[in-house]
């Protein structure tokens, strides 16, 4: 996958270090793509996305934005994808 580690959250724009969040856990064989992966802050990713409070369809709209496709194509590719 390359590198999506970023300095900010790609949701609300805060800090953020550490690795880049899978919005399909690599556990439930969610693919190591680049439409699968998000860098969020730490209250982001521990707070509201393993908290449940970020939709699958919300941050997939997200990467669609930053990869210039539409979310539908995001959500297609990484759901086939998956293991």
């Amino acid at each position: 996958m390359k590198s999506l580690r970023k300095d900010y959250c790609e949701v609300c724009g805060g800090r953020a270090y550490g690795g880049v969040h899978h919005v399909i856990s690599k556990g439930s064989g969610g693919p190591d793509h680049v439409y699968n992966g998000i860098q969020l802050c730490q209250s982001c990713h521990i707070f509201e996305a393993h908290g449940g409070h970020l939709s699958k369809r919300f941050l997939f709209a997200i990467i669609a934005k930053r990869e210039g496709v539409e979310r539908k194509e995001v959500e297609e590719t990484v759901w086939g994808l998956k293991v």
